[in-house]
């Protein structure tokens, strides 16, 4: 199992760039946790990893189901928890690059949504 690496949180609420979500280009199964702030994240893996993906809710609100660009690059079981804590399994349909992408919507309707993406490339 291979442990994220949590990036650095930028000074403002707003998300900083797309960085690495884990070191290398890692195989088997992958774990990418959420870290609030991070901004989007990039990830390689070799070909026939599955990703691990797990979306903690902070009590800020909810996440919205996990939406994958292309449609059908890869397949998403997501589930949450009674605590608002998402899980998902992310199994990729070949060795094309796709995105994960899903929001923190706010519980309240004056705040900002956070909008959070993971692009993943597959070596092979």
């Amino acid at each position: 199992m291979v442990t994220p690496v949590r990036m650095t949180a930028s000074p403002s609420l707003a998300p900083t760039g797309p960085g690495p979500a884990v070191k290398g280009c890692p195989s088997g199964a992958v774990t990418i946790r959420y870290q609030f702030n991070e901004g989007d994240s990039t990830v390689c893996v070799r070909a026939g990893t599955r990703l691990r993906l797990f979306l903690p809710a902070d009590g800020y609100g909810t996440w919205s189901a996990p939406q994958v660009t292309p449609a059908g690059a890869a397949s998403v079981a997501a589930a949450t928890d009674s605590h608002g804590n998402v899980s998902a399994i992310v199994t990729p349909a070949s060795t094309a690059p796709f995105c994960l992408a899903t929001t923190l919507v706010a519980a309240v309707s004056t705040s900002p949504d956070y909008p959070w993406q993971l692009c993943v490339t597959i070596r092979r």
